[in-house]
């Protein structure tokens, strides 16, 4: 629930900065750039390039403790523009993750799509942009001999609620 709620919190503030804003190409100013974001929720760190103004690549590494169990995971994912007005955008990403628990010697791949709603934070940097994401994924994970069917839609490992990035 908490993750829905921000969630839509910052597609919100999303939709909100990009009503307001005063420069109508900086979505494709900042597609001349790469990026590094961070997802708040997922602890993970997201590299962005653009091939050109319609298509780019997403390439992502995570880690993550939780008491004698540790997780990574990387994962890529090509990013598709799917409306651009101003400062704001909407995108969908199509990909692929995979992790794996030292603790449990769980190993986990999982296929998908997400809608992105993403927005640029103008008013502190022309180069960092606020994002949320929401999506469908199916996939499998194999625990000791176990392997087990993984469906998310719009719960769990399906929804980024907030990422923060940062363009150079």
């Amino acid at each position: 629930m908490r993750k829905i709620f921000l969630f839509l919190s910052v597609v919100i503030l999303v939709l909100s900065a990009g009503l307001f804003a005063a420069d109508a190409s900086q979505i494709e100013d900042l597609k001349q750039k790469q990026s590094l974001g961070f997802d708040l929720n997922g602890n993970q760190v997201i590299y962005r390039v653009w091939a050109n103004q319609n298509v780019g690549l997403d390439l992502s590494a995570g880690f993550s403790m939780n008491g004698s169990n540790s997780m990574v995971s990387v994962g890529a994912g090509m990013v598709s523009a799917l409306v651009e007005k101003d400062s704001f955008a909407v995108n969908i990403i199509p990909g692929l993750k995979f992790g794996y628990a030292t603790g449990s010697s769980d190993l986990t791949l999982v296929g998908g799509a997400a809608l992105e709603f993403m927005a640029v934070l103008s008013a502190i940097s022309k180069d960092l942009s606020v994002s949320s994401q929401v999506g469908a994924y199916i996939g499998i994970s194999s625990t000791n001999n176990q392997t087990n069917l993984l469906i998310a839609a719009a719960k769990d490992f399906a929804i980024s609620p907030v990422i923060i990035r940062y363009y150079f």
